[in-house]
């Protein structure tokens, strides 16, 4: 699904890094909040980029496996960018804790 960016206030979101690095190779992320108060991550990235991470989410969905929702829009003129033009936006859950190696270890190995 497309979203319109005009619909949605955009803020900064300073992302805590095991790396040290300000920023991943998405670039700054922001928080986008719409009038319902639902916010998305969103990542900064080229077209394809995008497109893969909207498609992945997606597909993880329809094979029944919990991952935030993505959503693909244009850049809005509060997102200051170099030379992207499109955006994907994530689904910002408050209590999500990411995966570790360990966890994933730990999980069956059904099919």
């Amino acid at each position: 699904m497309l979203l319109n960016p005009e619909n949605f206030e955009y803020s900064r979101f300073n992302q805590k890094r095991s790396d040290g690095n300000e920023y991943g190779e998405s670039g700054p992320l922001y928080i986008a909040k719409d009038c319902y108060e639902n916010k998305l991550i969103v990542k900064q990235m080229n077209a394809m980029d995008a497109a893969n991470e909207y498609l992945a989410c997606s597909m993880a969905q329809l094979l029944g496996i919990n991952t935030p929702r993505a959503w693909l829009f244009s850049s809005h003129k509060q997102i200051k960018r170099i030379s992207f033009r499109h955006s994907v936006g994530i689904e910002f859950l408050e209590d999500f804790v990411l995966a570790t190696k360990e966890d994933l270890i730990q999980l069956p190995n059904e099919v």
